[in-house]
């Protein structure tokens, strides 16, 4: 029922633990408008065949980074937006004032990814080729965003971090971001394995900051939601009801969703991007 499409190879970040190598993300292929459009229809198509009357498939635009190919994405969803769900996950760099109201009046889904609470804890480990990190920059984005109906902010766990999820729940809430994942970093190049932390301990942090979103709530009577852990309840309490992401047991890697690369190339999950023996075709 849903597809992560990356438009393009290409980011201009070098986050310590991208699962995409960085020769791709360098000097890896952008996908043509002509192409995008093409890959679209041929999905269209597909789903027409393969969903219920009226069940409306979700196409991801993902990445690397898929603003760095924005002109074909946005003629993409402009084109489309009437059979697709679209959404985007980006490290906002690149969603500047123009893009934000194209976004809302399309009512696309939007991630952002920020590690912290702070320039400190967020730059640490998300930086750009130059060594430079963003969180002030991203900062300003979350507040142009977080009324939008379609937003969420991701946070990647790694032993940089795992200590100050509590305060990035803090930060979050503060700055009103409604939906939230805090994600374990996930190891599909060996350079992340180098910042994955000890899972009991990890645990412990994540357990915190679940206790530190109700305490929230409680005072304020505002709520932040940790999804990926809503989604693992839902998946307890209604199994066949939660499809699309990792939080499923098996994960739903090539049985609910799959990934297309700018190649065209199909993969099971963007996580196998970067691994030419997961390809399952073009």
């Amino acid at each position: 029922s849903a597809v992560y499409f990356n438009p393009t190879d290409r980011c201009n970040f070098n986050c310590t633990y991208c699962y995409i190598p960085e020769k791709m993300r360098k000097h890896g292929d952008n996908m043509s408008e002509e192409k995008l459009l093409k890959g679209l229809e041929i999905l269209k198509a597909y789903f027409k065949k393969t969903l219920p009357k009226g069940r409306r498939p979700q196409i991801i635009f993902h990445g690397a980074e898929p603003l760095m190919n924005k002109e074909a994405v946005f003629a993409g969803i402009e084109k489309y937006s009437d059979y697709f769900d679209f959404g985007i996950q980006t490290n906002a760099t690149m969603l500047d004032d123009e893009a934000i109201a194209f976004v809302k009046k399309h009512k696309v889904g939007i991630g952002i990814s920020i590690d912290g609470p702070n320039e400190k804890t967020a730059d640490s480990l998300r930086k750009d080729w130059k060594g430079e990190g963003y969180f002030s920059k991203i900062s300003k984005v979350i507040e142009k965003l977080k009324d939008h109906p379609g937003f969420n902010v991701i946070c990647t766990i790694t032993t940089e971090n795992m200590d100050r999820l509590s305060d990035t729940v803090d930060y979050f809430h503060k700055s009103g971001v409604k939906v939230c994942m805090l994600n374990i970093i996930r190891c599909t190049q060996k350079k992340s394995r180098t910042v994955k932390p000890d899972d009991a301990i990890a645990a412990k942090h994540y357990m915190k900051a679940l206790d530190r979103s109700w305490a929230l709530y409680k005072k304020t009577g505002r709520k932040i939601i940790v999804a990926n852990f809503a989604n693992i309840i839902f998946g307890i309490v209604a199994p066949s009801g939660r499809k699309l992401m990792c939080d499923i047991s098996p994960c739903g890697g090539g049985r609910c969703f799959f990934a297309v690369s700018a190649k065209g190339d199909m993969f099971p999950c963007s996580e196998f991007v970067g691994l030419p023996e997961f390809n399952g075709g073009n």
